[in-house]
């Protein structure tokens, strides 16, 4: 191009209206990416032409590599204009307008052209984009191969033919097109990284035989660009495959070339643990604890890692203290909670195995809290703890990690197991409580206080809230008083914070009832041993003050004074101050 320039520019000194000379000239610095001086070639020539095409469609190339394409666009009209019909403006103005994503306006140039100038390759790619942009992956199909037949030697655009047979589904196809490039372009990664993609979403859409196929292209790529990303791919499908020799050997051979690729180590002790061979685990560890001897942040989640596969591997070994040993080195070593989440999943997996539920539910519950994603590996231990029967495990671990339609499914399972489950009715009445399945939870809760079971005032109290529930208010003062009689039966509950909660919402309902004088015991109760509720406070000094005698209103004051002490400032107890002493005043008015 530089020497068609000085040829150019000599011509122009000695002609310099000609105007083919100055279209040369400005293709010559379009191709130099000199756009301003190529701008100016053209601007000059159509001063000297203005009714040639092939100036304006120049110039219009200037502003598309600006990506001024509304300027772009205007050229190549106005090069239409003077020679409707022109194949390079026609292509130009389509690709202005798909860079504008206007697809129907550059669809029906391409499709023109796709009929004038049907040898043309960039014709059918182009349309066969806007078709795949569409959804339309047949049609599209079918225009990238007819691209493909004019001119092979574009590798880059096969992914597009990848994309529309992925789009349609059809994997068959892709992979033998795939194969039928393989020998035209050996030594060209991106086809392999196509093909391994096309495998993977085969293999996501159920196609099994790919899961094979799949490893042609990854040992392709790993002989044409050995990275560690791509090595690292292949030995996790040969893993999958159970090709374990296959996976160390090429797994071998990188650490040859990289021996200080901790990942490498990691990955092959991963493949030798899957093959049992737990010695050559070990050497790998080892080997993996030498390279990270220096502790400094960068190889902090390495550390980390190391300790929890150390632990993972002694697990596999059943050495469980072991394990619970290298976990809690591997939590010691982070303050990442993702990773703590690791370790105390796989501690509980430990206690699991030893058989300490307390444990194994401690550190589900510091797992989920520490990252809730975990929720979803504790549930699938519960799952297999529920399909040997285990629901009551199965109940206590999703309860932990506030999976709460599972927990209570399984509940459901422990109770109809094991009818005296106190455990599991409880979490399943509550569970239908939740769900506003108020009868299911009345019938359950009422079977379990038939038992007379330990935990009946429980059962008792959540009889409460179902009639509340369900509206029935002569109910909800019953069970009240059964609560409240059964508190009073049993020292460990007599007075207990319970009790006392009862015995306030008991008196709470009778006054909405108007049966405050029944009321007034159950209030008394509360108030004199301590309830926290300001509310039991006023609802006392209301009964008493509407009692109306001088030893009721004087009671009245120093409960409302009592209830002041406990919950200082209190604008309710306040005011309520002030109508005692209004009412007290009446009082000794009316008795003079």
């Amino acid at each position: 191009y530089e020497k068609s320039l000085e040829y150019y520019e000599e011509g122009l000194k000695q002609h310099a209206d000609d105007v083919m000379c100055r279209n040369g000239a400005g293709l010559a610095y379009l191709r130099l990416n000199q756009l301003d001086k190529a701008a100016e070639q053209f601007e000059a020539g159509i001063a000297l032409a203005p009714n040639d095409f092939v100036l304006h469609n120049s110039l219009g190339m200037i502003h598309l590599s600006r990506k001024h394409h509304q300027e772009a666009l205007k050229s190549f009209l106005r090069a239409l204009e003077i020679k409707p019909n022109s194949p390079s403006p026609l292509f130009n103005a389509g690709y202005c307008y798909y860079q504008m994503e206007q697809y129907d306006e550059a669809l029906a140039y391409f499709e023109q052209l796709c009929n004038t100038s049907p040898g043309h390759t960039d014709y059918w790619y182009f349309s066969g984009q806007i078709y795949c942009k569409r959804g339309a992956y047949q049609e599209a199909i079918k225009r990238f191969r007819r691209a493909y037949e004019l001119d092979s030697s574009n590798v880059e655009r096969y992914g597009a033919i990848f994309d529309a047979f992925l789009g349609v589904g059809d994997c068959e196809e892709a992979y033998r097109f795939a194969m039928e490039l393989v020998p035209k372009v050996a030594d060209w990664a991106l086809l392999y990284k196509f093909g391994i993609r096309l495998c993977l979403d085969a293999i996501q859409r159920g196609l099994e035989v790919f899961k094979s196929r799949v490893l042609f292209f990854d040992q392709r790529l790993c002989e044409l660009e050995p990275e560690w990303r791509n090595v690292y791919g292949y030995a996790l499908r040969l893993a999958v495959a159970k090709r374990h020799e296959e996976c160390e050997q090429v797994l071998g051979q990188y650490i040859e070339t990289h021996p200080a690729e901790v990942e490498a180590y990691l990955t092959r002790a991963d493949c030798r643990c899957e093959a049992e061979a737990y010695e050559l685990v070990e050497q790998d560890y080892n080997t993996v604890g030498e390279l990270l001897q220096v502790e400094t942040a960068e190889n902090e989640a390495q550390r980390f890692d190391l300790s929890l596969r150390r632990g993972q591997l002694c697990r596999l070994k059943k050495d469980t203290e072991s394990a619970l040993s290298w976990f809690a080195k591997a939590l010691s070593v982070t303050k990442d909670s993702t990773l703590q989440a690791q370790a105390y999943f796989e501690r509980g997996r430990c206690y699991l195995s030893l058989g300490n539920v307390k444990g194994l539910l401690e550190e589900f519950q510091r797992a989920y809290e520490s990252d809730h994603t975990k929720q979803l590996d504790c549930l699938k231990i519960a799952q297999f703890q529920a399909s040997h029967d285990n629901y009551e495990l199965a109940m206590l671990v999703c309860g932990v990690v506030q999976a709460k339609k599972e927990a209570a499914e399984y509940a459901r399972k422990t109770w109809q197991q094991d009818g005296g489950n106190e455990r599991a009715a409880y979490r399943l009445i509550n569970y239908l409580i939740e769900e506003e399945q108020y009868e299911d939870a009345k019938q359950v809760a009422l079977q379990m206080v038939e038992k007379r079971t330990p935990m009946l005032w429980a059962f008792e109290w959540l009889l409460v809230t179902v009639y509340e529930r369900l509206g029935q208010s002569e109910e909800v003062i019953r069970q009240y008083e059964r609560v409240i009689s059964l508190c009073r039966s049993d020292s460990s509950l007599n007075l207990s914070v319970s009790h006392l909660s009862a015995s306030y919402r008991l008196g709470r309902e009778l006054v909405l009832k108007g049966r405050s004088a029944e009321a007034k015991p159950y209030l008394k109760e509360a108030v004199e041993h301590g309830v926290k509720e300001v509310d039991c406070f006023v609802l006392l000094c209301k009964v008493l003050v509407s009692e109306g005698t001088e030893q009721s209103i004087a009671e009245a004051k120093g409960v409302c004074e009592a209830g002041l002490v406990l919950f200082a400032g209190d604008e309710g107890l306040l005011a309520l101050r002030d109508a005692i002493q209004a009412a007290n005043d009446r009082y000794q008015q009316e008795q003079q």
